[in-house]
């Protein structure tokens, strides 16, 4: 008779003998407990143990931490990020590359069947020292490339869509009424700013390129007379407008790449972005970060109860601005060392705020909702567990667990197309 056989005293609650679990051997003596348990077990089987720690300044302020080498935190309010460094790596990682992130041995994870953890499951250690350098390799591998999802099968259906709803973007800056989700109507001014209208009409150029002979020779040139204003008026214009630039130019570059599109049998064709394009991308985000150091970013500043509507406009634009490149970069190539800041951390980037929130049209519309939204606690805006794009990676990861597929729910009730496309990228990573 084996050791999980061996019978036991009949209890009144109806607990009839002891058994062990044959992953952890952890005693269970309840037999609905150790069902879960064995459930619990064998998904958790070769999973890291031990959770990860945030850095020494976010670990001090209780803060949500990115485990990047350089932390959103710490980057956005100039601090030095420092991680903890382990004495040893636990036996559950098979090479320097697989530890976690540079985290203190702390108790394993809990069972959901009775809150304790189990007996004899203690970390064993190795005789080496882990570098910072071995925690920063594994923290900073990058998302996949467009070519490695387009071999994936499972994401063909996924690249379709969002190439469809990418094609359809230049379409939608006809009205102002129907920007796309990344472009704010700037209902907040008295008129559309020039940057603004400039695209409204170089989209038109756009869509009318093939009905005369010299149709793409007005696009191209539009495109290259903004570019060089945009060159010229880098450093002195205001950061409303910087962000303005930013915000079209990911449309211009879009707009190259499906300028050169052709129909091919394939249903996910190589896309390329053009050197030129991502290199004043880049310049751009550059100088949006140096005018606003990376305030947009900080999650810790949505739920800002003093933030004005025109604060919001602008935090609110550049984050979408950010996810909208994310989002490009998930089926269009990007060369590389040209990409983006804030696709290099695309696990930190803020969730977009709710569709009623971005879509309103005059401050009491914003205020009335935003009093909505605070009052009902709803997801992302003022939720402290769903608020960045790594939040909802892992969220999606662990959808069985009652409370994260809450959270989704409550998340994707609010957002608009903008979140429903990043829900789609969360699983191109």
């Amino acid at each position: 008779m084996s050791v999980a056989d061996t019978p036991m005293k009949t209890e009144p609650d109806g607990v009839g003998n002891i058994r062990f679990c044959d992953l952890c051997n952890k005693p269970i003596v309840s037999e609905t407990a150790f069902k879960r348990h064995l459930a619990y077990c064998r998904r958790t089987a070769g999973k890291p143990k031990k959770r990860k720690r945030s850095c020494r300044e976010c670990h001090r302020a209780k803060a949500k931490c990115s485990f990047e080498r350089q932390c959103f935190r710490c980057l956005t309010r100039g601090l030095t990020c420092e991680y903890e460094k382990p004495a040893f790596p636990s036996a559950n990682s098979e090479s320097g590359n697989e530890v976690q992130d540079s985290s203190t041995p702390e108790p394993a994870e809990s069972s959901p069947s009775d809150g304790t953890g189990s007996p004899g499951s203690s970390d064993l250690f190795l005789n080496h020292e882990i570098t910072l350098e071995m925690v920063y390799l594994h923290q900073n591998i990058p998302p996949r490339s467009a070519v490695e999802l387009r071999r994936d099968p499972k994401h063909q259906a996924n690249a379709i869509f969002i190439l469809e709803t990418l094609r359809s973007v230049p379409y939608m800056m006809s009205r102002r009424e129907n920007f796309p989700m990344f472009i704010h109507g700037q209902w907040h001014e008295p008129e559309v700013p020039v940057t603004i209208t400039n695209c409204m009409r170089i989209c038109e150029l756009y869509i009318a390129r093939n009905t005369s002979p010299h149709g793409r020779e007005l696009f191209y040139t539009a495109v290259s007379e903004e570019a060089a204003r945009f060159a010229h008026h880098l450093f002195t214009s205001s950061r409303e407008d910087t962000a303005n630039m930013l915000s079209v130019q990911s449309l211009y570059t879009t707009m190259a790449v499906f300028e050169d599109y052709r129909p091919q049998a394939s249903c996910t064709p190589d896309l390329v972005v053009r050197e030129c394009d991502v290199s004043l991308m880049t310049s751009l985000a550059r100088q949006c970060f140096n005018s606003d150091n990376y305030e947009p970013f900080d999650v810790d500043k949505n739920d800002d109860p003093d933030q004005t509507w025109e604060q919001f406009i602008y935090a609110e634009s550049r984050r979408r601005c950010a996810l909208f490149w994310f989002i490009v970069s998930r089926v269009i190539d990007l060369r590389h060392g040209l990409t983006c800041p804030p696709v290099v951390g695309y696990r930190g980037l803020s969730l977009p705020a709710p569709g009623v929130l971005w879509s309103a049209r005059t401050r009491e519309e914003w205020e009335a909702a935003r009093a909505e939204i605070r009052a009902h606690r709803q997801e992302p805006l003022y939720n402290t567990t769903l608020r960045t794009m790594g939040d909802l990676i892992e969220s999606r990861e662990r959808a069985f667990d009652p409370d994260c597929a809450r959270q989704l729910s409550n998340w994707l009730a609010g957002c608009d197309k903008l979140g429903l496309m990043v829900e789609i990228a969360s699983t191109m990573i």
